[in-house]
């Protein structure tokens, strides 16, 4: 499946978003509530994001992979803020975060270490086919 996008923005940052672990660098190994241990992966952000809106992200024991992400919330079929959107970007996939759902039908999109390692970017994503929902409780 492909991802179509437009209007992708990036200031090269790696602190965007409001994301609690600017300090750290690339993939080093850092100690959160998530298990997830990575720093500046997409998982990471997404679940930084996730519990600082007030969503439960569980223990995920080291399912680092965003193609691991379904086992741990419920599929939906309309997106709104704060859902987790899947990606099928290769393996092991990709995880962003649902910012706001547009008039066109395309979501606007928060994410970490696409398609440039490590760092913050922002787009409009047209929902093609393989594209999921995750919603957390």
């Amino acid at each position: 499946a492909s991802v179509k996008y437009k209007n992708f923005w990036t200031d090269y940052s790696k602190c965007g978003g409001g994301y609690r672990y600017c300090w750290a660098g690339y993939d080093q190994v850092v100690s959160d509530p998530w298990g997830l241990g990575y720093a500046h992966e997409c998982v990471h952000y997404v679940a930084d994001w996730l519990t600082q809106h007030g969503y439960s992200v569980p223990n995920m024991a080291g399912a680092g992979n965003a193609n691991q992400w379904i086992n741990y919330g419920t599929l939906v079929s309309s997106p709104q803020r704060g859902d987790v959107v899947y990606m099928p970007l290769d393996w092991p996939g990709h995880v962003a975060i649902v910012e706001d759902v547009n008039s066109d039908g395309t979501v606007h999109v928060s994410q970490m270490n696409w398609p440039i390692g490590g760092y913050y970017s922002e787009m409009d994503l047209y929902i093609t086919p393989g594209v999921q929902f995750i919603r957390f409780p």
